[in-house]
């Protein structure tokens, strides 16, 4: 079955192109690509790994259906009501000032060093060398013997900096693609410091949303401009790649820090990227298509768990690490799921559905009104934040366990107040 669902996720992603969707990193699109990704991968290791059932084909591809069908209804509503033509002839120059742009160095310099210093209180080494700190802190977290904490500047500082990262990448693009023209060298090195954040943070998907920011805010702009749509895609295609090959580099690097001898590149993109689907096959198995949670919410809803502690409502806290599970001929371990098992386990089949249906719809009016709208900066990048759960769909379940929390709130208000305050713009006709 693992075989024949490779072979329907493809066609699949062939008709939603071509019939339905027409943009490479539309919503549907994305989440179709990233549940073929891991099927690929499952694929590749079914002498060690073996099959999936039927029933979970079924679920994967009922899943990504009505994501899908929720997209076209999506789309719907923002045609009918967006008739009107946008104003592609006159635009603004975006950019920060230089004097801010040292300013916003000097800030994200402070809360860099800042998170440095509490990695390598973690990591619990002498050396002042920031891969060794990074290496001994993922060790420890991995296997559980501590955790990283920031006080609540240090973490405010944090948000801050991804929101500036997002900025600074929207003014690259812009002046390069729209202005014609070379960005400021400086305008790169609060980007520099964001990775360098990224990198402190020990993990993985810090990387993969900045690519993916850096993909989407610029595919977005290239729309701005182009009318030719099928050329920016043809073009476009060969950034994604590019970007999947640097998370990819990025993604070993990472891993090899984690052990002595070098990793096996396959095995390690198999078991992160692949593992999911097997995983979500073993708990269908194993638990059915219905609700198996202890409390409504248990996997899914931990902002309302949260707020309800914090008002002393509840002591009931949401899962957020799920248990690992062998599966396979090989008894091979993992403990992501994809984002379907949280809501079948959660609300059952019906209740994923329904999920699934919705999130298709929200995210793909989104998409369609910031393409077709006039040029709004807070759109795109608002856009760009929220839509990060896209990438993890076939891995984990990001949007209720990380997109629906108070750092959204946080992110989005510091977004805003940077769009307001920071960002200048100067009249300029596009010729």
């Amino acid at each position: 079955m693992i075989f024949a669902l490779l072979f329907v996720l493809l066609i699949f992603l062939l008709i939603e192109y071509r019939l339905f969707f027409h943009y490479v990193l539309h919503p549907a699109i994305i989440v179709t690509g990233v549940f073929f990704l891991s099927t690929f991968f499952s694929a590749a290791n079914y002498s060690s790994w073996g099959d999936i059932s039927g029933t979970t084909f079924g679920v994967i591809l009922v899943a990504i259906l009505l994501f899908c069908i929720g997209c076209i209804c999506g789309d719907t509503i923002v045609v009918k009501k967006n008739k009107k033509s946008c104003n592609y002839a006159k635009l603004s120059n975006f950019f920060i000032p230089k004097g801010i742009t040292v300013m916003i160095i000097i800030f994200m310099a402070i809360i860099t060093a800042l998170d440095f210093n509490d990695v390598r209180s973690v990591s619990q080494v002498n050396s002042m060398g920031i891969v060794d700190a990074v290496m001994n802190a993922r060790n420890l977290l991995y296997t559980g013997e501590t955790s990283i904490s920031h006080t609540f500047l240090i973490q405010q500082g944090l948000y801050i900096s991804r929101m500036v990262a997002y900025v600074y990448i929207f003014i690259i693009y812009y002046q390069r693609i729209i202005m014609s023209i070379r960005p400021r060298i400086i305008n790169y090195i609060p980007i520099v410091l964001y990775f360098i954040q990224a990198f402190l943070s020990t993990g993985r998907t810090e990387f993969m949303y900045i690519i993916y920011a850096w993909l989407l805010i610029g595919y977005l702009i290239k729309l701005r401009k182009n009318s030719g749509r099928r050329n920016v895609d043809i073009k476009y295609s060969g950034k994604i790649l590019l970007a999947l090959g640097i998370f990819l580099i990025i993604f070993l690097l990472i891993a090899n820090m984690r052990k002595s001898d070098s990793v096996d590149m396959f095995s390690t993109l198999s078991i992160y990227i692949g593992s999911p689907i097997n995983a979500l096959d073993y708990y269908i198995t194993e638990n059915g298509l219905w609700s198996v949670s202890n409390f409504w919410g248990e996997e899914t809803q931990s902002l309302c768990y949260s707020i309800l502690k914090a008002l002393g409502l509840s002591d009931k806290t949401s899962v957020y690490v799920l248990p690992p599970v062998l599966f396979g001929p090989n008894s091979t371990m993992t403990n992501i799921y994809t984002s379907v098992r949280r809501y079948l386990h959660d609300f059952g089949i019906i209740g994923m559905g329904i999920i699934m249906l919705v999130l298709g719809c929200i995210y793909s009016k989104i998409f369609r009104i910031i393409k077709s709208s006039n040029f709004k900066i807070y759109g795109i990048l608002a856009y760009t934040f929220i839509s990060y759960p896209l990438i993890e769909f076939s891995i984990e379940e990001r949007f209720f366990s990380t997109l629906v929390t108070a750092r959204t709130v946080y992110c989005l208000f510091y977004l805003a107040i940077i769009c307001k305050f920071f960002i200048k713009r100067t009249k300029y006709n596009n010729p």
